[in-house]
């Protein structure tokens, strides 16, 4: 594994958004940042001009483009103390990223799930959506919103937890940050609440059954976060669904950590649509933890 966060750019103020987390995180961690940018090239164009015109655009193109990451980079990067490298290649951004993925094996991918602008056609947020989900990488989507400001550090983070292996997974990485950062732990849980669909007259007994599982999910955090002891943590246990759950537990945080997916455990999380949910309605950083 390479000790670097990988950053796709296309160009836009919304790609370079992902910086903003990258930035905090490789400072913290001693981390190195790589840029990857890409052009697509021109469509197939062989019979309507010259071989001699289209390596000309393409070479006008290339030029163009390796200036503006190359100001990226020192504007944003040299100020901050952060070794960086740069990539770029012509092809397909979305295979060519998830092939540079396989090639440098980066300890980050940071990547927002929008550009709208930049080097045009060029769109990360379907790009976004197949790193997440094929890459072999933990991966951090951000949104393009920017009227919510990122931290400059990272002051708390969100882990939700559904019992299961896969989940915990991802509180490794949760943890390791937080003691790099000086960060707090906000450890969630979401439980499901039987609700009353037969007869009269058994109200007491859902009423215990929510109780018993409210109990569960409360002395399973305690369990998880008596294993951190030099780490500030707070514990959150929520009824009902899990994604909104964590959107509300993330109010004031500046990091969610999560795993892919978890199907394991009391409360059941199906962590692959509360993982996606989250990307959607949350504004903060997902650290989605690569699940093998």
């Amino acid at each position: 594994m390479t000790d670097t966060i990988l950053v796709p750019t296309d160009g836009s103020q919304e790609s370079e958004r992902a910086l903003d987390i990258a930035i905090p995180l490789a400072k913290a961690l001693d981390l190195s940042i790589t840029l990857f940018w890409c052009w697509e090239g021109l469509p197939d164009l062989d019979e309507a001009f010259s071989q001699e015109f289209i390596e000309e655009i393409t070479t006008r193109e290339m030029k163009d483009r390796a200036a503006a990451v190359d100001q990226l980079a020192h504007s944003r990067l040299a100020p901050q103390g952060i070794d960086h490298q740069i990539e770029s290649s012509v092809g397909h951004p979305a295979e060519l990223l998830l092939e540079l993925i396989e090639s440098i094996t980066p300890r980050f991918v940071a990547i927002s799930t929008h550009g709208r602008s930049g080097f045009k056609r060029w769109r990360l947020g379907s790009i976004a959506d197949r790193v997440v989900r094929n890459a072999q990488a933990d991966t951090i989507i951000v949104s393009p919103d920017d009227t919510t400001p990122l931290a400059e550090e990272i002051g708390k983070i969100v882990v939700p937890l559904d019992g299961s292996e896969r989940a915990e997974n991802a509180l490794t990485d949760a943890v390791q940050i937080a003691r790099a950062t000086g960060a707090s732990l906000i450890l969630v849980r979401a439980y499901l609440t039987v609700l009353a669909t037969t007869p009269m007259g058994l109200d007491v007994a859902y009423t215990q059954v929510n109780e018993a599982a409210m109990a569960s999910a409360r002395l399973y955090l305690d369990e998880v976060a008596a294993q951190i002891p030099d780490i500030p943590v707070e514990k959150e246990v929520f009824s009902g669904e899990a994604s909104q759950a964590i959107i509300d537990a993330a109010g004031d945080a500046d990091l969610i950590v999560m795993a892919s997916h978890g199907r394991g455990g009391l409360a059941r999380m199906a962590l692959g649509s509360v993982t996606d949910a989250v990307i959607r309605g949350s504004h903060k950083p997902v650290l989605v933890d690569r699940v093998d």
